[in-house]
């Protein structure tokens, strides 16, 4: 905080006042936090999209992501042949990325699938988009 003379009567006034206490006049050089907010929150939205920005591009290059480890063991465990076979997932691992693209149709994961049988299998995950425009997941043995 400085000091300026009020422009009115002289008086020494801080920076941060609004007005004069003296006379009551405004004080030209007094800048409303209310500008420092709204730079804060752009700000903020910026840091927040390219973050946003950052995460979809790591959908669309990673395999080894919590959702998509999620999302193998779901289509492998409501498969038809595992509910058959009565297998589980126990685990999976050895993800890797084969394919890459700008978009999720275009990514192909393999990963190994341990089951409760002490089988492990090797798969391959491809997601294509079905004429209701919802993604439908294929997970192929290798």
């Amino acid at each position: 905080m400085s000091l300026v003379k009020c422009t009115e009567c002289g008086h020494e006034i801080s920076t941060e006042a609004k007005r004069c206490p003296n006379c009551g006049a405004k004080n030209k050089v007094y800048k409303s936090p209310i500008g420092k907010l709204i730079l804060l929150g752009i700000l903020g939205f910026i840091v927040y999209i390219i973050y946003i920005s950052e995460s979809y591009d790591d959908y669309l290059t990673n395999c080894d992501t919590q959702d998509k480890r999620e999302t193998f063991a779901s289509v492998i465990d409501e498969s038809s042949y595992s509910q058959l076979k009565k297998l589980r997932v126990i685990d999976i691992t050895k993800i890797s990325t084969v394919k890459t693209g700008s978009s999720i149709t275009d990514m192909v994961c393999d990963a190994t699938i341990h089951f409760n049988s002490k089988e492990d299998q090797r798969y391959r995950f491809t997601w294509r988009e079905s004429e209701s425009g919802s993604l439908l997941i294929h997970a192929s043995p290798k």
